[in-house]
């Protein structure tokens, strides 16, 4: 049986409101939550959107089927750079320069962002 970790990382920010789902803050969506709020602050307007095209340094990431979220560190036309939490589902390790290209991300992903 492997190790699995459930609640060790939990944040709940304001990018929580975005996920109806999962309003808990654990693990992932904590983690890029996090972030976000440091970043701009919890006073920052916020919406959703999926367009690749409009993603920004900053921005947050839905992805593997609505399973998972990144915190974006870079992005080019053809990929992003993440920050993220518990990308393996295990193991609760951050992890920081994955690079997820825009055809891997899927028809399923939107964004959080915090520009407006």
């Amino acid at each position: 049986a492997g190790w699995k970790c459930d609640r060790c990382n939990q944040y709940v920010g304001v990018s929580n409101q975005m996920y109806q789902e999962h309003v808990s803050g654990i693990q992932c969506l904590g983690f890029a939550s996090l972030c976000s709020d440091y970043v701009f602050g919890k006073d920052a307007s916020i919406s959703k959107h999926q367009n690749y095209d409009q993603v920004k340094v900053g921005d947050q990431a839905r992805i593997n089927d609505n399973s998972h979220s990144v915190f974006i560190i870079e992005k080019t036309d053809d990929y992003i750079v993440v920050g993220e939490c518990n990308a393996d589902y295990m193991t609760c390790v951050i992890g920081w320069g994955r690079k997820i290209y825009r055809s891997q991300l899927g028809k399923s992903a939107w964004f959080i962002t915090r520009y407006h």
